[in-house]
């Protein structure tokens, strides 16, 4: 199941970089409110626009609640998956996004140099019974993004 650590696989047209199932880091148990026992799947993926790397991501999600979902094509999208076989509607979603450099293995699998700026990118995403469903972590290049964000009263 998991991809050896340097191996980018072509997965239609969405590069998965690897897919484990593992017992969560505190960071990421804490997110997911599990305790140390309960195994989440991490699922890394490559995301690109017009075929030139965008960001490296890394999802997390509970065992528990999305069994089998190792079966699925993670190259689509996976809040469509979510709502289609595992009935899981996301209702709010905490982000937050920090500035930082890119280490050697990011640079390489978003062909930057190491030291480039990126955009860190930690998101919890909740269902409507404000139970945690997917913690992400995602690299995305500092010279190719950008985010626009509306604020509503």
């Amino acid at each position: 199941m998991a991809q050896p650590e340097n191996d980018v696989e072509e997965v239609d047209g969405e590069p998965l970089i690897s897919q484990s199932l593992e017992f969560p880091s505190e960071p990421v148990a804490n997110a997911l409110e599990l305790d140390g026992t309960q195994k989440v799947y991490i699922i890394s993926r490559l995301r690109c626009a017009d075929a030139v790397p965008m960001a490296v991501e890394t999802v997390c999600l509970p065992f528990a609640r999305f069994a089998g979902i190792e079966t699925y094509d993670m190259s689509k999208s996976l809040y469509t998956l979510f709502r289609q076989r595992y009935g899981c509607e996301p209702a709010k979603a905490i982000q937050s996004i920090q500035s930082g450099l890119a280490k050697a293995k990011e640079a390489k699998q978003l062909q930057i140099k190491a030291g480039a700026p990126v955009l860190r990118i930690t998101r919890t995403a909740y269902d409507g019974a404000g139970v945690p469903f997917e913690y992400t972590e995602s690299v995305y290049r500092g010279d190719k993004y950008v985010f626009n964000v509306t604020l509503e009263k």
